[in-house]
């Protein structure tokens, strides 16, 4: 069990050997996640009041995992080892965990309770959807994002709902950047699928693309996410 987490992971196209700094575009372009963070902390200071923008804790929450996904991504690409691999999969749970509820209950207007379960019927949905038969032939090893992104279409729908109901332009917007963002995501998850097969014809791969639409997508994510309400 402890040599098998110690063992490399070949999935990538560009990894043509076990050992460190052996995939240095898909290691290095995850500097592109605390990018994204601080790119969302100067949009949102630039568009907020400072006292406004510094006491949403939840958006600053989801800078700091999104910090995280980068450390961890970083380290598994940099690494090949499969123990890191745990590391970065749970840190993308985190973050998709943690937007997901916050969406569902400034942008949807449920109770907490609620999103918790909203949060949870997407996190048990992962591993059952990625082990369908035609998701691993169509999606191989990418299959388990289906859910997290048909998630980002639903929540931006629901969003728009609501902000009819309510009659509030703030949430339009919201809703439309949502949508790019899902937008962003249904592409990062083709350049992730086509990273073996299109290795023949380009031997640094497509994978580093996933990493650079990803950070976009979070980026749009989190500066999309409605203000804070007395809830959270």
């Amino acid at each position: 069990m402890v040599s098998g987490l110690f063992s490399s992971i070949d999935i990538y196209c560009e990894r043509v050997s076990a050992g460190w700094f052996q995939e240095p575009l898909n290691t290095w372009s995850n500097l592109l996640f605390p990018i994204a963070a601080f790119a969302v902390l100067w949009y949102c200071r630039r568009r907020d009041d400072a006292p406004r923008f510094f006491l949403d804790k939840m958006r600053l929450l989801l800078c700091a995992e999104v910090c995280g996904v980068g450390i961890a991504s970083w380290i598994y690409h940099a690494s090949g080892l499969a123990l890191f691999s745990i590391f970065d999969t749970l840190m993308i749970v985190v973050f998709l965990s943690t937007i997901t509820f916050a969406l569902l209950v400034r942008g949807v207007a449920l109770s907490r309770l609620q999103a918790v379960g909203g949060v949870g019927i997407v996190l048990v949905c992962m591993p059952l959807i990625a082990e369908l038969p035609f998701v691993k032939t169509l999606l191989p090893g990418g299959g388990h994002y289906i859910p997290a992104i048909s998630t980002l279409l639903v929540l931006a729908l629901l969003i728009r709902r609501q902000a009819n109901i309510v009659g509030s332009p703030a949430l339009l917007r919201s809703a439309a950047g949502i949508a790019a963002a899902f937008a962003v995501m249904v592409l990062s998850l083709t350049t992730r699928t086509i990273d073996l097969p299109l290795c023949g014809e380009w031997t640094y791969g497509t994978h580093f693309l996933w990493h650079a639409l990803n950070a976009l997508a979070l980026f749009l994510g989190i500066v999309s996410l409605p203000r804070a309400t007395s809830k959270i």
